[in-house]
């Protein structure tokens, strides 16, 4: 799926982007979630040390390890350097 959105910041500034979301779906309903986004877009308009701070924020306090349920993850990123 191919999609736009954005808003006013609380800044006042102006956020716009261009989101492609790919959605698996298992036994007919939505299993997994990807969504790709221009980084730079969202720095530009929020700052890429507030962005990234604030995401580490909510990742610390969100991730969970991936359930041993489900198989692995298909999609493996390189590390970070």
């Amino acid at each position: 799926m191919e999609s736009s959105g954005g808003g006013d910041t609380v800044d006042g500034g102006r956020y716009t982007q261009r989101y492609f979301t790919l959605i698996t779906i298992r036994n007919g309903q939505a299993f997994r979630m990807r969504e790709y986004v221009n980084p730079f877009q969202t720095y530009k308009s929020f700052g890429k040390e507030r962005w990234e701070r604030v995401v580490a924020e909510i990742a610390a306090k969100h991730n969970r390890p991936w359930p041993a349920s489900q198989l692995p993850d298909p999609i493996v990123l390189p590390p970070l350097r």
